[in-house]
């Protein structure tokens, strides 16, 4: 702004400006702003007329450049971290230099037009431009023009590699929480149907025991951040009838007791009884004693589990009878009924099996008998065709009745 200072006149007086290279608000008043391109010097005229009368005076104005400022960065953070801020700054150093990082405004005092500073940050950081001041104290204010804002992106991310599983057989669908930025990735031991699937199959190699744990890790990663979530997966092996037996049909002879040979291949087994009215001494053990078994059948159930697989069942059926025997024997060679058979003698504890002629005189005797006697006498000779008793005792056993010798063949 030009003030120029007249001279007295008598009321006829004008005023005029004049000067090359800018242009003046009102050339005609004595204070108009003068306006130019380009700093620099400039010269310029003040004439006031009076009539014929003028009077001039020049007077020097040196106009300074605006200062200038842009802002940039190439930084990015993971959740916090350090950003570098460049400054690029025009016009008359050194500078002053206002900006703000989110809400907390800060001054920099700069003497290189290329500054760079750096800042500790948490979380996405917008830093903006205020004002910049020069060394003739001019000031150039920003209102969020473009290259006045920078913004520093938070890649980070967190992987969520979903909940813990438990599946029956070799295959699970697993579920992981789709990344809002950055690429997953899959790794663990065994087969992923596609590493990149937040929701892929998998499948162990090998499922050989009754149950198989694997920790499965899934990792995001975006630009230099990453995050990794581990899932454990339980595999529970499938129970199938051919893989687990409760045991061979059984016949006791004078017994109610008995052992059980169940197999238990992997997971737990429970007995039951469908039929009868046993005893079993451990319900889960696959080789229990059980009692109180009943004459006739008795059906006992093995009932397979593993973890979160459907159960399967065999069962077993144990008949309980008396001792069984028969009245003839032909010990001729031919391999048929060759020798006194007594079905269960050999679980008679402390068994005898004695046999007497017609005249009731004892012809062979024999304790624990093995159903291995073929028609002969104490001292191995063949005894004669004919009639004979015989006693057969033991524990809760004893059989008394005739027995006919035939060895002839007709």
């Amino acid at each position: 702004t030009l003030n120029a200072t007249p001279g007295s006149g008598n009321g006829h007086t004008s005023y005029l400006w004049s000067g090359s290279g800018g242009n003046f608000s009102d050339n005609s008043i004595a204070n108009p702003v003068f306006t130019a391109n380009n700093e620099g010097t400039y010269t310029l005229t003040f004439t006031q007329i009076n009539g014929v009368c003028q009077a001039n005076d020049q007077v020097n104005v040196t106009l300074n450049g605006q200062p200038a400022a842009t802002i940039d960065s190439e930084s990015t953070i993971c959740g916090s971290g350090n950003a570098t801020i460049n400054l690029t700054l025009q016009g008359n150093g050194p500078w002053q230099a206002r900006y703000a990082a989110g809400n907390q405004e800060s001054t920099l005092n700069i003497t290189s037009s290329a500054y760079s500073f750096s800042r500790n940050i948490t979380g996405e950081t917008e830093f903006r431009l205020i004002n910049v001041t020069d060394v003739n104290g001019c000031v150039t204010s920003y209102n969020g023009e473009a290259g006045s804002t920078v913004v520093i992106p938070d890649l980070k991310v967190n992987a969520d590699a979903g909940e813990y599983t438990e599946v029956c057989g070799d295959l699970v669908e697993l579920n992981a929480a789709a990344p809002g930025m950055g690429i997953g990735q899959w790794s663990g031991d065994g087969v992923f149907d596609d590493t990149s699937d937040p929701k892929t199959g998998f499948r162990i190699s090998a499922l050989t025991t009754g149950v198989v744990e694997k920790d499965l890790t899934w990792t995001i990663t975006n630009g230099d951040c990453l995050s990794s979530d581990v899932v454990r997966v339980k595999f529970y092996k499938k129970p199938e009838t051919d893989l687990f037996t409760a045991g061979r049909d059984t016949i006791l002879y004078n017994k109610t007791d008995y052992t059980l040979q169940a197999s238990l291949p992997f997971g737990s087994g429970v007995w039951a009884v469908i039929e009868g009215n046993a005893v079993i001494a451990g319900i889960n053990d696959p080789t229990t004693p059980i009692s109180n078994l009943r004459y006739g059948l008795n059906r006992l159930r093995w009932t397979l589990s593993n973890g979160v697989c459907s159960s399967v069942s065999d069962d077993v059926t144990i008949t309980v009878t008396g001792v069984k025997h028969y009245n003839g024997i032909s010990p001729n060679g031919d391999g048929k009924n060759d020798v006194l058979v007594i079905e269960g003698a050999d679980v008679v504890a402390n068994n005898e099996l004695i046999i007497f002629d017609g005249r009731g005189k004892v012809v062979y005797q024999s304790r624990d008998y093995q159903n291995d006697w073929g028609g002969t006498d104490n001292s191995g000779k063949i005894l004669p065709d004919g009639y004979y008793y015989f006693n057969f005792r033991g524990e809760g056993v004893d059989i008394k009745d005739y027995l006919i010798i035939k060895s002839s063949v007709y």
